[in-house]
């Protein structure tokens, strides 16, 4: 039975942090209770993506407020496809 290819939709992300294992990845958004994150990979690693946004400036907006709670400052939007 051939399976129904469902067409990927695109959208903006804040990528927060990428690790080797989609284990450890999980557990930092445990830790820093993140309901709004998941885990999505990114090439050869697994990284923690927060939110789910049309446009780019509109994750822009929502960058800041990462920064200060995760106390991280390498963080950007990025867009993917779901």
């Amino acid at each position: 039975k051939a399976k129904k290819l469902v067409p990927k939709e695109n959208y903006y992300s804040i990528r927060v942090v990428l690790y080797k294992k989609e284990e450890t990845a999980v557990n930092y958004i445990k830790k820093h209770k993140l309901e709004e994150c998941f885990v999505y990979p990114f090439k050869q690693f697994f990284g923690v993506y927060c939110g789910l946004y049309l446009d780019k400036k509109d994750a822009q907006q929502d960058l800041n407020k990462f920064k200060k709670k995760l106390k991280v400052k390498d963080i950007l939007p990025t867009k993917i496809s779901i």
